[in-house]
């Protein structure tokens, strides 16, 4: 049966529905979490405003806030558990793109997701970090991962940098694709499959500019997708794990090697991260609510350098 919801309750989130600001901040935040000043920037609120209307917002549980190094990014609380106060707003929100500012905030909200992009885009593409060992990225964590795999696959890389793991996967008997937003990125990877030392076949890998929440690749043409230490730099973590779920072939396989969530700042300017690293937690829920199964977790460490950030290593099927 259906939980039922006093009707102080409901009242309170029917009150809550009436306000204008308060339905056009959900419908942001029903596409992606975001932080206070990317709202700003959507919505074109003060910070006033729009601080007071998250608040109100989060005292009937409606919006929820965590905190991501110095910012606090706000979502709507989808816990996978039936909740009648999120299914009203659901419901509502589907009139939304009715009203005369939904177009508009949308615009402002696509423009506020390429920035992301273009940040960590114009990172890679003025740095050379590529060859700078990264907080997690250990042998004992690419080895956990290779290990798991198949030869005579057909892998995509997503977020595949200078293309060093997509060559070693070709090398050992794979079709691999790797793909990067960053045009530097692509540009040295297919220069590193061409060196005169690759043994690799003609064409394989190959490499594709695009970012890895839409790649333009067909759906179901992979067996193995793999992000390694890739999806703290995605501008919509969650977008690139369903676009991962839309590549597979059934029975197909995820692999995620990434880092355990930290609060080290540094690793913004560093190394360009967006994220600072992921908990179990989300990324189960991520897995999970792209239709992935058989979700396997292990924290792999940290590495000698690095010894005050942990690895993540996250593997799933796709049915």
């Amino acid at each position: 049966m259906a939980k039922v919801l006093q009707i102080d309750v409901l009242t309170g989130v029917f009150k809550l529905l009436s306000d204008e600001t308060r339905l056009r901040i959900l419908c942001a935040l029903r596409e992606s979490e975001l932080a206070v000043g990317e709202l700003q920037k959507i919505l074109g609120l003060g910070q006033s405003t729009l601080s007071t209307q998250l608040g109100l917002l989060k005292e009937q549980d409606l919006v929820a806030g965590r905190k991501e190094g110095q910012k606090v990014l706000y979502r709507i609380p989808r816990n996978g558990k039936e909740d009648p106060k999120l299914d009203i707003i659901e419901n509502a929100l589907q009139s939304a793109p009715a009203a005369k500012w939904y177009e508009r905030d949308m615009r402002n909200l696509q423009k506020v997701l390429e920035e992301r992009s273009d940040r960590s885009r114009e990172f890679f593409n003025t740095q050379t970090v590529q060859n700078m060992p990264s907080p997690g990225q250990t042998w004992r964590a690419l080895c956990n991962g290779l290990i798991r795999l198949i030869r005579n696959q057909r892998i995509v890389d997503l977020g595949c940098g200078n293309g060093r793991l997509a060559i070693l996967l070709a090398q050992a008997g794979n079709t691999v694709t790797g793909i990067d937003s960053s045009e530097e990125q692509i540009r040295l990877a297919r220069e590193n499959a061409n060196g005169p030392d690759m043994e690799v076949a003609d064409g394989n890998p190959s490499f594709k500019y695009a970012p890895m929440e839409d790649t333009g690749l067909p759906a179901g043409s992979f067996d193995v997708v793999i992000m390694s230490q890739s999806l703290h730099h995605a501008a919509k973590p969650k977008e690139a794990i369903a676009e991962s779920h839309r590549l597979l072939a059934p029975g197909g396989r995820i692999l995620i090697l990434d880092l355990l969530a930290h609060g080290e700042e540094w690793m913004r300017t560093k190394f360009g991260d967006f994220w600072l690293g992921f908990t179990r937690s989300d990324l189960e829920a991520w897995l999970k609510e792209s239709g992935f199964s058989a979700v396997h977790f292990e924290i792999t460490g940290p590495s000698k350098d690095y010894p005050e950030i942990e690895g993540l290593l996250a593997q799933a099927e796709k049915i």
